[in-house]
């Protein structure tokens, strides 16, 4: 029970215009029995574990928190006494907003959502995370993690307009969005997703997901994971093979910078249940490009009826994607021709490839 602002058993509180910052543990968190809490406005910094914390940590809940929105804040520069510490996570929560933030150095995952595993009831439902900016995550302290991280079945989870970019663990396991053990029912759509350690975007397993019009970008950045794998991550990956549909993977723009004869765009386990069509593909390299759990070309990919109506072309941003502008595509390239929309760019996001373009100099971050 751990936070400079704890807040339980209440309800209509707004949090607007504050600073919590050189804590040694949470800034808020917001438990049981809590119903329209908002927090507008404010900075979370310098804090021992992380910045905001929704929910609890028990099923069933016999409590439920509700309506929470955490709306145009700055949490940052987290981890410093925990480095476990979520910036912002909601464990057991309903109706949750998590929108317009800026989220950056801290040492685990960006954004958390939900607690459950696999496929049981998790009491996590209508989670929107939208439009948040979240960059510099991991900081090579720990392992497993992603920019956003979920658990668990979640109808009405949408995530949605984020721009994730410098996603790195220490070793392995470093994704930018993370859909965990038995995520399900989530829509991940017009977000963009660039420079991660490994893949843009990893679901461990889970059922009926859905990805649109994301841009996945500069992946896998990290060398092989393990002394005897002969490639990196791939740019999009499955782990376990279920008896439904995993994901359904439609209308996205893959830009894979890999260097070398191959690589993998699509990894997955055998079996996998998983729809793809109206992509694009590409790499400035020259790079051979490869599917499927058989890793095979685009054009073997195409024979197993996946991704018939997509393309490996040049989707043709406007900027320099070697200098990390912003994925934005021209009208008369092939994404727009197979009804890619274009994403809007985040106010508080600026460009730059390299992991330590901002802020990286603060006083009170570094071991």
């Amino acid at each position: 029970n751990s936070a400079s602002l704890y807040i339980a058993n209440a309800t209509s509180i707004i949090i607007s215009n504050v600073e919590i910052s050189h804590i040694g543990s949470y800034g808020i968190w917001i438990k049981e029995g809590t119903t329209n809490v908002n927090v507008f406005n404010s900075l979370v910094t310098d804090t021992g574990a992380g910045g905001i914390r929704i929910g609890q940590m028990i099923a069933p809940v016999p409590t439920p928190t509700t309506s929470i929105k955490i709306i145009s804040n700055e949490v940052s520069y987290g981890g410093n006494v925990f480095p476990s510490g979520v910036a912002v996570i909601g464990h057991c929560a309903n109706d949750v907003i998590i929108a317009d933030n800026s989220i950056h150095h801290h040492r685990n995952s960006g954004i958390s959502v939900g607690l459950e595993l696999g496929y049981k009831e998790s009491y996590t439902s209508n989670i929107i995370i939208q439009n948040n900016y979240i960059y510099n995550i991991g900081q090579h302290i720990l392992c497993d993690q992603g920019g956003i991280y979920t658990l668990g079945i979640q109808p009405g989870t949408i995530i949605d307009g984020n721009v994730i970019k410098n996603v790195f663990s220490y070793a392995i396991f470093m994704w930018g969005i993370y859909l965990d053990e038995g995520t399900s029912q989530v829509i991940v759509s017009n977000n963009i997703v660039y420079n991660t350690g490994w893949a843009s975007f990893f679901q461990h397993y889970g059922a009926n997901n859905t990805i649109i019009n994301n841009v996945f970008a500069r992946a896998s950045v990290n060398p092989a994971p393990h002394p005897d794998d002969t490639d990196p991550d791939g740019d999009i990956h499955i782990g376990l093979a279920e008896n439904h549909t995993s994901i359904t993977f439609t209308r996205n723009i893959i830009y894979d910078t890999f260097q070398g004869e191959k690589h993998s765009v699509y990894l997955s386990s055998p079996n996998v249940i998983a729809p793809f069509n109206d992509n694009v593909y590409y790499n400035p390299y020259g790079t051979s490009l490869l599917f499927g759990s058989q890793q095979v070309s685009f054009t073997e990919w195409q024979k197993t009826g996946q991704d018939n109506n997509s393309v490996i072309a040049d989707p043709l941003f406007i900027g320099d994607v070697n200098q990390c502008d912003f994925f934005t595509i021209r009208s008369d390239g092939p994404a727009a021709k197979l009804g890619f929309a274009n994403i809007t760019k985040l106010s508080k996001w600026t460009p730059g490839c390299d992991e330590n373009d901002e802020n990286d100099n603060n006083q009170f971050y570094h071991w």
